[in-house]
């Protein structure tokens, strides 16, 4: 995909809720009930391949030749979305996040204005999991991190 405009943020949750006996005030123990996460980032690289991937597995379709060379975009049918796999590694390399299957549900506003400003484009990827694999995974190297 390549660089963003403000770096990027993972946001992992968790949520859970008591268990409670009619015999106590305090909460037995607590349960999760939902684990999610979310990659957020604005990428600079505003090419018609990243539009279709941020659209969830838009067509492209190539025309012309030459000076007349065009690639129309066009959105997925509701239903028949691409999953993706994402990837972030800090600058210096002491760590490393996959998530294994997202689905960018936010929406892709663009803004086009002058110099020197750019557009980007919006990616809100919900973290799902996959059939083989947990969510995510990270890792990370060095005293730095450890």
């Amino acid at each position: 995909c390549g660089m963003t405009d403000s770096g990027t943020d993972i946001d992992l949750s968790v949520s859970t809720s008591p268990i409670l006996a009619a015999e106590s005030v305090e909460p037995l123990e607590y349960r999760t009930t939902a684990r999610e996460g979310t990659v957020t980032f604005m990428l600079k690289s505003f090419t018609a391949t990243n539009l279709a991937r941020a659209s969830n597995g838009a067509t492209l379709t190539v025309t012309g030749t030459t000076t007349t060379t065009m690639t129309q975009i066009d959105p997925p049918e509701i239903g028949t979305e691409t999953r993706c796999m994402i990837g972030f590694e800090s600058l210096d390399s002491t760590f490393r996040f996959v998530a294994y299957q997202v689905f960018n549900d936010g929406g892709t506003k663009l803004s086009f204005n002058k110099a020197p400003a750019n557009t980007n484009i919006p990616w809100s990827a919900k973290l799902e999991r996959p059939a083989d694999t947990l969510p995510w995974t990270a890792w990370t190297a060095g005293v730095a991190r450890g």
